[in-house]
Protein backbone atom coordinates (compact mmCIF):
# COMPACT_ATOMS: atom_id res chain seq x y z
CA UNK A 1 0.00 0.00 0.00
CA UNK A 2 1.30 3.66 -0.84
CA UNK A 3 2.34 5.20 2.19
CA UNK A 4 3.62 2.64 4.19
CA UNK A 5 6.93 4.28 5.50
CA UNK A 6 5.68 5.34 8.82
CA UNK A 7 4.95 8.54 7.78
CA UNK A 8 1.94 9.72 9.73
CA UNK A 9 1.24 13.39 8.28
CA UNK A 10 0.68 16.32 10.20
CA UNK A 11 4.42 17.86 9.78
CA UNK A 12 4.61 21.52 9.20
CA UNK A 13 7.10 24.00 8.05
CA UNK A 14 7.26 27.48 9.15
CA UNK A 15 4.23 28.93 6.76
CA UNK A 16 1.74 25.79 8.34
CA UNK A 17 0.91 23.76 5.10
CA UNK A 18 2.49 20.13 3.69
CA UNK A 19 6.30 20.29 1.96
CA UNK A 20 5.40 19.41 -1.35
CA UNK A 21 7.68 17.52 -3.98
CA UNK A 22 7.74 18.10 -7.59
CA UNK A 23 8.83 15.96 -9.87
CA UNK A 24 8.80 14.82 -13.97
CA UNK A 25 9.17 11.50 -15.11
CA UNK A 26 9.45 9.32 -17.97
CA UNK A 27 10.00 5.35 -17.47
CA UNK A 28 11.21 5.16 -13.78
CA UNK A 29 9.63 2.01 -12.36
CA UNK A 30 12.37 0.65 -11.20
CA UNK A 31 12.84 3.23 -8.32
CA UNK A 32 9.67 5.86 -8.42
CA UNK A 33 8.16 3.74 -5.62
CA UNK A 34 11.27 3.95 -3.40
CA UNK A 35 11.67 7.65 -4.32
CA UNK A 36 7.91 8.02 -2.85
CA UNK A 37 8.07 6.05 0.00
CA UNK A 38 11.41 7.33 1.24
CA UNK A 39 10.52 10.84 0.81
CA UNK A 40 7.01 10.52 2.52
CA UNK A 41 9.68 9.07 5.68
CA UNK A 42 10.89 12.47 5.72
CA UNK A 43 8.29 13.75 5.99
CA UNK A 44 7.10 15.20 2.47
CA UNK A 45 3.31 14.92 2.83
CA UNK A 46 2.30 15.46 -1.16
CA UNK A 47 3.78 15.09 -4.33
CA UNK A 48 2.62 16.41 -8.09
CA UNK A 49 4.40 14.68 -11.09
CA UNK A 50 4.05 15.26 -14.37
CA UNK A 51 4.32 11.83 -16.38
CA UNK A 52 5.49 12.69 -20.10
CA UNK A 53 5.04 8.75 -21.93
CA UNK A 54 6.17 6.13 -19.43
CA UNK A 55 5.72 2.83 -20.80
CA UNK A 56 7.00 0.47 -18.71
CA UNK A 57 4.49 0.53 -15.25
CA UNK A 58 5.42 3.83 -13.80
CA UNK A 59 1.81 5.33 -14.34
CA UNK A 60 0.74 2.17 -12.41
CA UNK A 61 2.78 2.87 -9.15
CA UNK A 62 1.77 6.86 -9.41
CA UNK A 63 -1.77 6.12 -10.08
CA UNK A 64 -2.02 4.04 -6.65
CA UNK A 65 -0.32 7.02 -5.16
CA UNK A 66 -3.15 9.11 -6.58
CA UNK A 67 -5.79 7.55 -5.52
CA UNK A 68 -4.66 7.37 -1.94
CA UNK A 69 -4.39 10.95 -1.67
CA UNK A 70 -0.67 11.64 -1.82
CA UNK A 71 -0.34 12.68 -5.47
CA UNK A 72 -1.43 15.01 -7.81
CA UNK A 73 -0.86 13.65 -11.45
CA UNK A 74 -0.57 15.20 -14.71
CA UNK A 75 -0.01 13.24 -17.99
CA UNK A 76 1.54 13.88 -21.13
CA UNK A 77 2.07 11.72 -24.14
CA UNK A 78 4.65 13.19 -26.24
CA UNK A 79 8.11 13.30 -24.52
CA UNK A 80 9.47 14.76 -27.38
CA UNK A 81 7.77 17.83 -27.05
CA UNK A 82 9.90 20.78 -25.93
CA UNK A 83 9.55 22.46 -22.29
CA UNK A 84 9.38 25.92 -23.48
CA UNK A 85 6.32 25.12 -25.09
CA UNK A 86 4.44 24.63 -22.26
CA UNK A 87 5.69 25.35 -18.98
CA UNK A 88 4.63 22.77 -17.03
CA UNK A 89 7.75 23.11 -14.91
CA UNK A 90 6.12 26.16 -13.44
CA UNK A 91 2.77 24.40 -13.03
CA UNK A 92 3.97 22.04 -10.71
CA UNK A 93 4.91 24.75 -8.21
CA UNK A 94 1.24 26.76 -8.80
CA UNK A 95 -0.18 23.32 -8.37
CA UNK A 96 1.45 22.56 -5.53
CA UNK A 97 0.60 26.06 -3.75
CA UNK A 98 -3.04 26.26 -4.86
CA UNK A 99 -4.20 22.44 -4.88
CA UNK A 100 -2.48 21.15 -1.40
CA UNK A 101 -1.35 24.94 0.52
CA UNK A 102 2.28 23.65 -0.01
CA UNK A 103 4.57 25.63 2.48
CA UNK A 104 7.78 24.44 0.55
CA UNK A 105 8.25 22.91 -2.60
CA UNK A 106 11.48 20.43 -3.54
CA UNK A 107 11.98 19.83 -7.29
CA UNK A 108 14.28 16.74 -8.11
CA UNK A 109 14.02 13.59 -11.03
CA UNK A 110 12.53 10.52 -9.42
CA UNK A 111 16.21 9.10 -9.18
CA UNK A 112 17.23 11.61 -7.22
CA UNK A 113 17.18 11.22 -3.24
CA UNK A 114 17.47 14.08 -0.94
CA UNK A 115 19.28 13.99 2.17
CA UNK A 116 18.64 16.74 5.11
CA UNK A 117 21.30 17.08 7.77
CA UNK A 118 20.34 15.88 11.28
CA UNK A 119 16.55 16.54 10.67
CA UNK A 120 13.51 15.62 8.17
CA UNK A 121 12.49 18.03 5.57
CA UNK A 122 10.04 19.78 7.44
CA UNK A 123 12.50 20.43 10.24
CA UNK A 124 15.29 21.51 7.90
CA UNK A 125 13.07 24.17 5.78
CA UNK A 126 11.09 25.56 9.52
CA UNK A 127 14.90 27.22 9.60
CA UNK A 128 15.96 27.81 6.66
CA UNK A 129 18.11 31.02 6.51
CA UNK A 130 16.14 31.53 2.67
CA UNK A 131 13.11 30.99 1.38
CA UNK A 132 15.25 30.03 -1.96
CA UNK A 133 17.87 26.96 -0.67
CA UNK A 134 20.10 25.40 -3.50
CA UNK A 135 21.30 21.95 -2.47
CA UNK A 136 24.16 20.27 -4.23
CA UNK A 137 23.50 17.09 -6.38
CA UNK A 138 26.26 14.54 -6.27
CA UNK A 139 25.97 11.12 -8.16
CA UNK A 140 25.63 7.93 -6.20
CA UNK A 141 28.53 5.74 -7.72
CA UNK A 142 27.31 2.04 -8.40
CA UNK A 143 29.34 -0.74 -6.43
CA UNK A 144 30.11 -4.62 -7.55
CA UNK A 145 27.76 -6.97 -5.77
CA UNK A 146 30.28 -10.03 -5.91
CA UNK A 147 33.30 -11.19 -7.70
CA UNK A 148 31.31 -11.93 -10.88
CA UNK A 149 31.42 -8.03 -11.31
CA UNK A 150 27.68 -7.23 -11.51
CA UNK A 151 26.28 -4.43 -10.27
CA UNK A 152 24.66 -4.20 -6.85
CA UNK A 153 20.90 -3.19 -6.13
CA UNK A 154 20.91 0.40 -6.26
CA UNK A 155 19.47 0.16 -2.78
CA UNK A 156 23.04 -0.91 -1.73
CA UNK A 157 24.94 2.37 -2.86
CA UNK A 158 26.91 4.24 -0.25
CA UNK A 159 29.65 5.94 -2.52
CA UNK A 160 28.52 9.37 -3.35
CA UNK A 161 30.69 11.54 -5.41
CA UNK A 162 31.02 14.53 -3.13
CA UNK A 163 33.92 16.41 -4.34
CA UNK A 164 33.19 15.69 -8.56
CA UNK A 165 35.87 16.34 -11.07
CA UNK A 166 34.57 19.18 -13.26
CA UNK A 167 35.10 18.75 -17.34
CA UNK A 168 33.22 19.31 -20.41
CA UNK A 169 32.36 17.26 -23.10
CA UNK A 170 33.78 18.66 -26.48
CA UNK A 171 30.55 17.44 -28.09
CA UNK A 172 31.78 18.98 -31.57
CA UNK A 173 33.76 16.00 -31.77
CA UNK A 174 30.59 14.33 -32.79
CA UNK A 175 30.42 12.92 -36.44
CA UNK A 176 34.12 13.59 -36.71
CA UNK A 177 36.35 10.00 -37.54
CA UNK A 178 37.09 8.54 -33.86
CA UNK A 179 34.96 11.20 -32.16
CA UNK A 180 32.21 9.01 -30.87
CA UNK A 181 35.18 6.56 -29.52
CA UNK A 182 37.04 9.75 -27.62
CA UNK A 183 34.44 10.75 -26.34
CA UNK A 184 33.88 7.26 -24.80
CA UNK A 185 37.14 6.94 -23.35
CA UNK A 186 39.07 10.18 -23.23
CA UNK A 187 37.61 11.31 -20.13
CA UNK A 188 36.95 10.28 -16.63
CA UNK A 189 34.03 8.15 -15.84
CA UNK A 190 30.54 10.25 -16.12
CA UNK A 191 29.22 9.05 -12.79
CA UNK A 192 32.02 11.34 -10.69
CA UNK A 193 31.78 13.95 -13.03
CA UNK A 194 30.45 17.68 -11.50
CA UNK A 195 26.10 17.59 -11.80
CA UNK A 196 24.00 20.69 -11.46
CA UNK A 197 22.21 20.96 -7.79
CA UNK A 198 18.48 20.89 -7.15
CA UNK A 199 16.60 23.51 -5.33
CA UNK A 200 13.99 23.89 -2.70
CA UNK A 201 11.70 27.44 -2.15
CA UNK A 202 8.73 28.11 -0.16
CA UNK A 203 5.80 28.27 -2.46
CA UNK A 204 4.75 32.03 -1.89
CA UNK A 205 7.88 32.86 -3.55
CA UNK A 206 7.83 31.27 -6.70
CA UNK A 207 7.51 32.83 -9.67
CA UNK A 208 9.07 30.39 -11.98
CA UNK A 209 10.80 26.98 -12.57
CA UNK A 210 14.39 26.88 -14.05
CA UNK A 211 14.61 23.76 -16.19
CA UNK A 212 16.05 21.20 -14.93
CA UNK A 213 14.75 22.26 -11.52
CA UNK A 214 18.29 24.12 -10.84
CA UNK A 215 16.76 26.94 -9.62
CA UNK A 216 13.52 29.16 -9.39
CA UNK A 217 12.87 32.64 -10.46
CA UNK A 218 11.98 34.13 -7.45
CA UNK A 219 8.63 36.90 -7.16
CA UNK A 220 11.31 39.07 -5.35
CA UNK A 221 14.62 39.53 -7.60
CA UNK A 222 16.60 40.64 -4.04
CA UNK A 223 16.07 36.99 -2.09
CA UNK A 224 19.63 35.88 -2.22
CA UNK A 225 19.66 32.27 -1.98
CA UNK A 226 21.27 29.68 0.68
CA UNK A 227 23.68 27.67 -0.86
CA UNK A 228 23.29 24.14 1.66
CA UNK A 229 26.98 22.42 2.41
CA UNK A 230 26.26 20.00 4.61
CA UNK A 231 23.04 18.17 3.15
CA UNK A 232 23.10 17.04 -0.49
CA UNK A 233 20.95 15.43 -3.26
CA UNK A 234 21.74 11.40 -4.21
CA UNK A 235 21.59 10.91 -8.03
CA UNK A 236 21.33 7.30 -8.83
CA UNK A 237 22.27 7.97 -12.71
CA UNK A 238 23.66 4.10 -13.40
CA UNK A 239 21.55 1.66 -11.78
CA UNK A 240 21.65 -1.01 -13.71
CA UNK A 241 22.60 -1.90 -17.34
CA UNK A 242 18.82 -1.74 -18.86
CA UNK A 243 17.36 1.01 -17.11
CA UNK A 244 20.81 3.05 -18.44
CA UNK A 245 20.47 2.05 -22.19
CA UNK A 246 16.38 2.91 -22.11
CA UNK A 247 17.42 6.36 -20.72
CA UNK A 248 20.10 7.04 -23.10
CA UNK A 249 17.36 5.73 -25.78
CA UNK A 250 14.91 8.24 -23.97
CA UNK A 251 17.51 11.06 -24.25
CA UNK A 252 18.61 10.20 -27.91
CA UNK A 253 14.68 10.27 -29.04
CA UNK A 254 14.79 13.57 -27.25
CA UNK A 255 17.83 14.89 -28.75
CA UNK A 256 16.68 14.37 -32.45
CA UNK A 257 13.53 16.31 -32.01
CA UNK A 258 15.22 19.02 -29.92
CA UNK A 259 18.67 19.41 -31.29
CA UNK A 260 20.25 21.47 -28.01
CA UNK A 261 23.52 24.10 -28.74
CA UNK A 262 26.62 23.07 -28.52
CA UNK A 263 27.89 25.78 -26.51
CA UNK A 264 25.14 25.08 -23.93
CA UNK A 265 27.58 23.31 -21.20
CA UNK A 266 24.54 21.50 -19.64
CA UNK A 267 23.12 19.99 -22.89
CA UNK A 268 26.60 18.72 -24.13
CA UNK A 269 26.21 15.20 -21.21
CA UNK A 270 22.76 14.94 -23.14
CA UNK A 271 24.49 14.95 -26.61
CA UNK A 272 27.20 12.55 -25.78
CA UNK A 273 24.74 10.26 -24.33
CA UNK A 274 23.11 9.86 -27.13
CA UNK A 275 25.99 9.59 -29.44
CA UNK A 276 27.45 6.71 -27.35
CA UNK A 277 23.50 5.52 -27.89
CA UNK A 278 23.28 5.70 -31.42
CA UNK A 279 27.04 4.27 -32.13
CA UNK A 280 25.87 1.03 -30.04
CA UNK A 281 28.48 1.82 -27.27
CA UNK A 282 25.87 2.57 -24.07
CA UNK A 283 26.90 -0.49 -22.62
CA UNK A 284 30.23 -0.27 -22.80
CA UNK A 285 29.73 3.49 -21.14
CA UNK A 286 27.53 1.51 -18.22
CA UNK A 287 30.23 -0.44 -17.87
CA UNK A 288 32.43 2.22 -17.26
CA UNK A 289 30.49 3.34 -13.96
CA UNK A 290 31.26 0.40 -11.95
CA UNK A 291 34.18 1.39 -10.40
CA UNK A 292 36.95 -1.57 -10.00
CA UNK A 293 37.82 -1.85 -6.29
CA UNK A 294 41.25 -0.25 -7.35
CA UNK A 295 39.39 2.81 -8.71
CA UNK A 296 36.75 2.58 -5.67
CA UNK A 297 40.38 2.89 -3.21
CA UNK A 298 42.05 5.56 -4.92
CA UNK A 299 38.93 8.02 -5.29
CA UNK A 300 38.47 7.54 -1.15
CA UNK A 301 42.10 8.87 -1.30
CA UNK A 302 41.51 11.52 -3.28
CA UNK A 303 38.33 12.79 -1.45
CA UNK A 304 36.58 12.42 -4.79
CA UNK A 305 33.86 9.85 -3.66
CA UNK A 306 33.08 9.35 0.21
CA UNK A 307 31.11 6.50 1.84
CA UNK A 308 27.81 7.90 2.96
CA UNK A 309 24.76 5.12 4.15
CA UNK A 310 22.28 7.45 5.07
CA UNK A 311 19.93 6.70 1.64
CA UNK A 312 20.59 3.36 1.83
CA UNK A 313 19.80 3.01 5.25
CA UNK A 314 16.31 4.61 5.31
CA UNK A 315 15.64 2.59 2.23
CA UNK A 316 16.48 -0.86 3.92
CA UNK A 317 13.87 0.52 6.82
CA UNK A 318 11.06 0.83 4.09
CA UNK A 319 11.70 -2.22 2.50
CA UNK A 320 13.13 -1.48 -1.01
CA UNK A 321 10.24 -0.94 -2.46
CA UNK A 322 8.51 -4.25 -1.77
Amino acid sequence: MPGNSGHTGGAVSDLGGPVVLCFGVVDEADIVKDFLEYHLGLGVEKFVATDVGSTDGTLDILCDYERSGHLHLTRFHDPSVRAENRDWLSAMAYRARDTYRASWCLFCDPDEFWVFPETDAPGYLAAAPSPVVIFPRYNMVPTCANDSGEVADFREFDLVARRPLEFFYDTQMVGKPGGVEALLWDYAPDIIRFVAPKVAARSDVIRAVVPGFHDVVAADPSIVRHRETRGYVGHFQARNAAQFANKARLVADYIAVNPPSVDRHSSRHWVRLAALYNHDMIYQEFARQILSPEEVAARLREGVIERDNRIAARLALIGGGA
